[in-house]
């Protein structure tokens, strides 16, 4: 199933997170926050509240801390 209809953002027309993060283990982390779209390909001056989307979102990552040693003292 495919659609036609385009999503961006409601400023500069990239969507929008906004979202918080738990570290549950030493590796894996819990993410969950909201989104927000605006429907069809507005250049970002034309805002229409009856366009404006806030989707929730849950997910989890996995960090990994990556040292170089470039600050070496």
């Amino acid at each position: 199933m495919t659609s036609d209809t385009k999503y961006s953002g409601p400023i500069i027309g990239v969507p929008l997170y906004f979202g918080l993060g738990y570290k549950v283990f030493k590796l894996v982390r819990i993410n969950a926050g909201m989104t927000l779209l605006q429907e069809g390909g507005g250049s970002g001056l034309d805002v229409s509240l009856n366009s404006l989307y806030l989707r929730p979102f849950v997910g989890a990552s996995v960090e990994f801390d990556l040292w170089l040693g470039l600050n070496r003292d």
